[in-house]
Formats: structure tokens, C-alpha cells, sequence
């Protein structure tokens, strides 16, 4: 079985970008799958797979998605939950390491664990264009700084854009979990994500000069295997997959225009 959901961005405006990842999946031994959501077989096969736990939790909270879930993530959930900051978290140090906690969503969401990040309210296609709009004010100028997991500075300049509360929060927990944007680069971590077991993962993203990114996974892959029976998803990820797909809500041509677009900012 072979995924299929990152081949059909070619014929988008974004074939370029697919094409990246393709090869760059190909020589780095990854598997290419973009989303769950997006594939045919792997799909089908992934929902056959859950039957045998999730149905009769389904057949229980079928009139109720948000109960359906949260039965899910109690009984087969065992990681932490962390604060989500519902903006956008962009590494924009020399070196930086995340931590991928859900990531069969585009942008995936992780967790930051060291370097320099921005909190960003608007999604940038370029570090160029980021630099741009902090200087011109069309977005927030707040700088994190990690070590070991820990936030350990915080330059908060401007905060027009983005909740308040949501940025005080992140003060308040010190840890927390976001939408990880890399400028130029978001289908390609997109990608590489869906190749890690979140929350037992480092992924390193490093920005050199003229906003040139090298992407590594330091630990956490895994088997192509895995990855395509749905073993690195979360529990909460595979209980939105299994009671959309039994509900026919699945509807995969809106589902890839709104991820193009997004991968199109």
C-alpha cells in the first residue's frame, strides 16, 4: 500500500513544494503521506483497524462527536495534555528542536523544546516576508527562547493581533503546543512529521543565513509500517478520523483545497 494523498498537490499550484518533499522523502527513507484524510486504502484500512475498539464507543456517542472523543482519549490516551496556544509557532534560531505532539494536521502541532521561536498571528510564505511584517507592524512582535523544554525568555514588543490571554497563558504554563509554521517549508515538516510517534520525538530545524532551513528528525521515526497503519497518530487523531468517516463527513476534495491554500500563504 502506498500513500497517495502527497501525489495529488502535483497538479496544484504547489507542485514544486510537492515534489521537494517527494524527493526529499525518497532520500531520506520517509514515508510521503501528507493526511489520513487524503488517502484511499490506507483510510479504509485504518478504520477497519479501530473497529474493534472505537465501534462500540461509537455505536454509544454516534449523536455526539465532542463525547465520542473525549471517551476515546480516557480510555486510550495516556500523554499529557498540553496548553494549546492557537496561533502559529515559527523557529527562527540557528538551532532549534520541536517536539511533534499531533501530526496528521497541516500545520502540524508541536511542542517547542529549545532555540529562538516567534508567536505569529498570520501564517508567512518566507522568512523575508515574516521580517517584513514585524517591522511594518502587520504582525506581533513576541520572541521565545527554549532550553531543555523550558521557556526561559520572553520579549514580548507588540501584542495588537493575537488574544492576550492566549500569550498570557503561555507565561502562566511555560510549556505549551502550537501550529508550527517553518516560512517555505510547511508541507515539507508536514510531511516529516507524519513520520514520527508524537510526543516521544525530537525533530531539529535549523535557520541559517537568508532563511535557508535543513530539517532532521534526531529521534522518534518510524517504520514505514507504522506509518502507513496509522501508528503515529494520536488517540484523539484517530477518534476524529474513525467517527468523521462513519458519518461521511469526510470530504476529501474540500479537505485538500483548504490544505492548499494553507500551504499556499
Amino acid at each position: 500500500m502506498n500513500p497517495s494523498s502527497l501525489y495529488k498537490l502535483l497538479d496544484s499550484p504547489i507542485k514544486k513544494d510537492a515534489e521537494d518533499a517527494i524527493n526529499y522523502c525518497k532520500n531520506n527513507q520517509l514515508v510521503p503521506l501528507l493526511s489520513f484524510y487524503l488517502e484511499d486504502e490506507l483510510l479504509n484500512n485504518l478504520v477497519k483497524s479501530l473497529d474493534k475498539d472505537f465501534y462500540n464507543l461509537y455505536i454509544e456517542y454516534k449523536y455526539n462527536k465532542t463525547f465520542f472523543i473525549k471517551k476515546i482519549k480516557e480510555k486510550f490516551n495516556a500523554e499529557k495534555d498540553y496548553e494549546d496556544f492557537p496561533y502559529y509557532l515559527v523557529p527562527i534560531g540557528e538551532n532549534n528542536k520541536v517536539m511533534i505532539v499531533n501530526n496528521d494536521n497541516v500545520p502540524p502541532k508541536a511542542v517547542p523544546i529549545e532555540g529562538k521561536f516567534r508567536l505569529t498571528f498570520l501564517i508567512h510564505s518566507s522568512f523575508d516576508e515574516l521580517n517584513h511584517d514585524i517591522l511594518s507592524q502587520s504582525d506581533d512582535d513576541i520572541v521565545l527562547e527554549f532550553k531543555n523544554g523550558e521557556l526561559v525568555n520572553i520579549e514580548k514588543k507588540r501584542n495588537i493581533f493575537m488574544d492576550s490571554r492566549s500569550v498570557e497563558k503561555i507565561e502562566e504554563s511555560r510549556v505549551f503546543k502550537s501550529n508550527l509554521i517553518v516560512p517555505g517549508y510547511l508541507l515539507l515538516v508536514s510531511v516529516v512529521s507524519n513520520n514520527l510517534f508524537p510526543y516521544h520525538n525530537i525533530l531539529t530545524i535549523n535557520i541559517g543565513e537568508n532563511g535557508k532551513v535543513s530539517v532532521s528528525i534526531e529521534n522518534g521515526k518510524a517504520t514505514q509500517e507504522d506509518v502507513i497503519n496509522g501508528k503515529t497518530l494520536t488517540a484523539e487523531e484517530k477518534a476524529k478520523i474513525y467517527f468523521e468517516y462513519k458519518q461521511k463527513q469526510i470530504i476529501k476534495e474540500e479537505i485538500l483545497k483548504s490544505i492548499i491554500w494553507k500551504l499556499s500563504q
